[in-house]
C-alpha cells in the first residue's frame, strides 16, 4: 500500500503513506518495546534538502519568506529548508508558548 500510495502526486497519499510507515516503525515490538522518534530520524535524513538543487524561482522565494517579518511560520513541510524548532523538538512547547504571548 505505500508504494501505490508513495506514486500519487496527491499530497493526502503521500501524507497517508508517511503515516502507515511511522505506524510501522513506531509500533511496539513483540516484547513490548517501542521505537519512538525512529520515523522521524530516519525522515529527517533522507529529506536533508541542498539550496544547490533548487532552481532559482524557488530560492528568490525562500528569499522573500525569509526576509518577511514573521514572528513564526507554521508549515506542513517536512524538508529543511526553513529552520527552527520542530514538534519532535523538546524545545517545541516553550518555542510555542513564547510566540503566542509575543
Amino acid at each position: 500500500i505505500v508504494e501505490q500510495l508513495a506514486s500519487s502526486s496527491s499530497s493526502c497519499d503521500l501524507d497517508m503513506a508517511a503515516q502507515v510507515l511511522k505506524d510501522a516503525m513506531e509500533s511496539p515490538t513483540a516484547s513490548g518495546k517501542t521505537h519512538a522518534g525512529l520515523f522521524d530520524a530516519a525522515l529527517r535524513k533522507r529529506l536533508t534538502t541542498s539550496l544547490d538543487h533548487l532552481l532559482q524561482s524557488m530560492k528568490d522565494r525562500l528569499a522573500w519568506l525569509k526576509g518577511m517579518p514573521f514572528t513564526a511560520i507554521v508549515t506542513t513541510n517536512y524538508d529543511n529548508l526553513l529552520e527552527g524548532v520542530t514538534p519532535s523538538s523538546p524545545r517545541f512547547a516553550e518555542t510555542a508558548r513564547s510566540i503566542l504571548r509575543e
